[in-house]
């Protein structure tokens, strides 16, 4: 893999591997021509680009003549439509490995000959193994200094455990933080009012050598790490990581805790709170706060190159009793009280950054409104869209 970001690369760097003799290995493939249509030569593309994926990632690049896997020309390719040529290869990708990889990027360069090199970028999959199913294909790939090869038993019973280790890592560490904030292991003590709390967990998070760069936030941490409903207050480097906080006189609101592996937690108690003797969860106020830190803190990821996908957790606590106000009635929809003290909300898998935050937290959100007894939330419209 070239040790460079993806957006930077130049005609000089490529040049520099044929100057240098960097073989193809375990992080590298060259080709001299795309992939054509004929099936064949796409289940060899894709047991490429899989192989990066189960193993610690690469560059495949296209437009680069080798010999013996040694580059030997940087001569790129002549096309007619780049973007359609990148659309074409993201299909093929997309369509013909199981699970779908995330965060593949595809970049075009083009040489000083006005010839375009290609080269894609596979990151370290932690939702492997990934399996080539294009025209019933079903072989796994694995990559040593040698190239790509087929995976056999041993190395794929391997890769489903590490699977499944990592999803229960990911669960117990929800588990863990939910039970500490509930006992007030927390960097600040929050006021006695019912929790939320946001989880941002990314795959990568369990990787023993990810550490990020927490200057990046520092350098601006009310606009990468404001707390739900409030802007940073304090902030200040912990031995977790980053912490930025809202309080007033000590009486400290929310905060934002920053892991040194790319975790987020976001935990609010001034959004849902009691007052003359009603319990209400204020359901606009709230979806539209989570909207916007949602969308705040995966930014934050993006700045600091954790790369999905990351899994979302929206979770209230000490909300027994609470409902929704009756002005949100329709129909035969009445509300009720919740009758749980944790509502564990369904988790949200974010394979990439470019989406509709809008849409993928809906479901979160019909999950309280069913808590109250309504059949969705109100603040969407009979086809999903969310009203302004």
């Amino acid at each position: 893999m070239i040790e460079k970001d993806i957006n930077k690369i130049e005609e000089s760097d490529l040049v520099s591997l044929k100057e240098n003799s960097i073989s193809e290995g375990r992080t590298i493939e060259y080709k001299q021509s795309l992939p054509t249509d004929i099936d064949k030569d796409k289940i060899k593309f894709l047991a490429g680009i899989s192989s990066f994926a189960n193993g610690i990632g690469g560059d495949y690049i296209i437009g680069i003549v080798e010999n013996k896997g040694v580059p030997t020309d940087v001569t790129g390719i002549e096309v007619d439509d780049i973007d359609k040529e990148k659309l074409r290869l993201e299909q093929i990708i997309r369509t013909g490995i199981s699970p779908s990889i995330p965060s593949v990027l595809i970049r075009d360069i083009l040489l000083a000959n006005k010839k375009v090199i290609f080269l894609i970028r596979i990151p370290q999959s932690w939702i492997s193994p990934h399996r080539v199913i294009y025209c019933g294909h079903d072989k796994f790939y694995l990559r040593n200094s040698a190239g790509k090869y087929p995976m056999d038993v041993d190395e794929l019973r391997i890769a489903f455990t590490l699977s499944e280790t990592i999803e229960k890592k990911i669960k117990n560490f929800k588990v863990e933080r939910i039970a500490g904030v509930l006992s007030g292991d927390t960097p600040v003590k929050l006021r006695d009012n019912p929790k939320v709390i946001l989880h941002f967990v990314p795959l990568s998070s369990f990787n023993r050598v990810q550490c990020i760069d927490l200057d990046k936030v520092n350098s601006d941490p009310v606009k990468h790490l404001s707390p739900i409903y409030g802007r940073a207050h304090d902030w200040r480097f912990n031995f977790d990581g980053y912490l930025t906080y809202s309080s007033f006189d000590k009486d400290f609101r929310s905060y934002v805790q920053l892991f040194r592996n790319g975790i987020i937690e976001a935990v609010e108690a001034g959004l849902i709170r009691s007052g003359d003797n009603t319990f209400r969860i204020p359901m606009t106020t709230f979806e539209k706060e989570i909207i916007e830190s949602v969308e705040r803190y995966l930014s934050t990821l993006m700045l600091l190159e954790v790369n999905p996908p990351v899994f979302i957790f929206l979770t209230l606590l000490d909300v027994k009793g609470y409902t929704i106000p009756h002005k949100f009635q329709f129909d035969d929809d009445v509300s009720h009280k919740i009758d749980k003290d944790i509502l564990s909300l369904p988790e949200v898998s974010v394979n990439n950054f470019d989406i509709d935050i809008s849409k993928i937290m809906r479901p979160g959100f019909d999950a309280i409104w069913n808590a109250c007894g309504f059949r969705r939330s109100m603040n969407y419209d009979e086809n999903g869209k969310r009203k302004e």
